[in-house]
C-alpha cells in the first residue's frame, strides 16, 4: 500500500497541470495550499503490539507475568486456558499476572493478547506437575469439630471469595515482596492433607511457624479489604495489592489494622495466634491472584519485585 501510495504521488507531481485542470472543472479549486505529499507519507505506523512472558514453563499452583509492549488502544485482556484476564496499564506497556491453578490439566497452553476481543499476538505456557505431596494431619476432637458447621464454613467462603475476588486496576506497590514473618515453613503451599482421616484437600497458602504475639507485618504496600475474624481462619487480615492480586494473614491473635486502611510495606497488620482451626500458634499466609489461590513462596521468589 505504501508503494502504491508512492507511485500515485509522484504520479500527481509529474502532471501537476492536468491534475489541477481536471480539479477545475470539477468544481471551484480549494484555496488553502495542500499539503506535502512527504508529510503525509512518512507519517510513522506504530508497531503492534507483542505479547512477552516471565517463563515458557509453570508449575501447577504459580503465577506467570505477561507483558505486551507497545500498550494496545482498545480495550485489553489476556487469555489463558479459556479464562480471560484483565490488564493494567503502566506507561507504554500492560501487564498481567495470569495465575496457573493447582488442577490445572498439564500440557501446552496458547496466551493470547486480545485487544477489543481480537488476538493480536499469542505465546506458548507449558503447564507441568507442581509435585506436591499428601500428608495426614491429626486434630484434637474440639478443634476439628469447627468443620461440621456447615453454615459457618459457606459464611467464611462467602466473606473471602469478596476479599479474594476483588481488581484494582493499578499496582499498589513496588519493588519486590518480603517475608510477613521471619520463621520456617512448617506446612507448604499445596500439599493435600486429610485432618482426622477425611478427605484430601489441597493446603491453599503456606504455614510459617513463629512464636504466639510475633507480629505479621505487610510484604508489600495495598489496601485492607478484610479485617475480622473468620470461623476456621480466625482472626484474619486480607490486603489487596492492586493488579489482581491479593494477600491473607490468618489464625491471629490481634488484628492491628482496619478495613480501608492503606497499608504500607513493613507495617504491623496483627500477631500471630492460633485462632480458629489451628493445632497451634503459627501464621497462615495466603496469596490469591485473580481469584485463584497460588504459591506465596513461588511469588515472593518470582515476579513480585517490579
Amino acid at each position: 500500500m505504501l508503494r502504491l501510495t508512492l507511485a500515485f504521488a509522484l504520479l500527481l507531481a509529474a502532471c501537476g497541470c492536468a491534475a489541477g485542470e481536471q480539479a477545475s472543472s470539477l468544481g471551484p479549486a480549494s484555496t488553502s495550499s495542500p499539503a506535502p505529499a512527504a508529510s503525509l507519507l512518512l507519517t510513522p505506523t506504530p508497531p503492534p503490539p507483542r505479547l512477552e512472558l516471565s517463563a515458557s514453563q509453570a508449575r501447577q499452583g504459580t503465577v506467570v507475568l505477561a507483558v505486551a509492549v507497545p500498550a494496545p488502544e482498545g480495550l485489553v485482556a489476556v487469555e489463558l486456558g479459556g479464562r480471560r484476564y484483565l490488564t493494567v496499564r503502566e506507561g507504554n506497556a500492560v501487564l498481567a499476572y495470569l495465575p496457573v491453578p493447582l488442577d490445572q490439566h498439564l500440557g501446552t497452553y496458547q496466551v493470547t493478547l486480545l485487544e477489543n476481543g481480537r488476538a493480536v499476538d499469542q505465546r506458548p505456557l507449558e503447564v507441568v506437575d507442581g509435585g506436591y505431596p499428601r500428608e495426614q494431619l491429626f486434630l484434637p476432637p474440639a478443634t476439628a469439630s469447627l468443620l461440621a458447621d456447615v453454615a459457618a464454613v459457606q459464611e467464611e467462603q462467602r466473606l473471602l471469595a469478596v476479599a479474594y475476588g476483588s481488581f484494582t486496576a493499578q499496582r499498589l506497590w513496588q519493588g519486590a515482596w518480603h517475608m510477613p514473618v521471619d520463621g520456617p515453613i512448617s506446612d507448604p503451599f499445596g500439599v493435600r492433607r486429610s485432618i482426622n482421616g477425611g478427605p484430601y484437600t489441597p493446603h491453599t497458602g503456606t504455614d510459617l511457624a513463629v512464636a504466639e504475639g510475633t507480629p505479621v507485618l505487610a510484604p508489600a504496600g495495598g489496601r485492607v479489604v478484610l479485617a475480622r475474624e473468620l470461623h476456621l481462619r480466625g482472626l484474619s487480615v486480607v490486603v489487596d495489592h492492586g493488579a489482581g492480586v491479593i494477600s491473607g494473614y490468618h489464625h491471629l491473635s490481634e488484628v492491628s489494622v482496619q478495613e480501608g486502611q492503606t497499608v504500607q510495606a513493613g507495617q504491623e497488620l496483627g500477631k500471630v495466634g492460633s485462632t480458629g482451626l489451628a493445632g497451634g500458634p503459627h501464621l497462615h499466609w495466603e496469596v490469591v491472584v485473580s481469584g485463584v489461590r497460588v504459591d506465596p513462596m513461588a511469588w515472593l521468589q518470582s515476579i513480585s519485585g517490579p
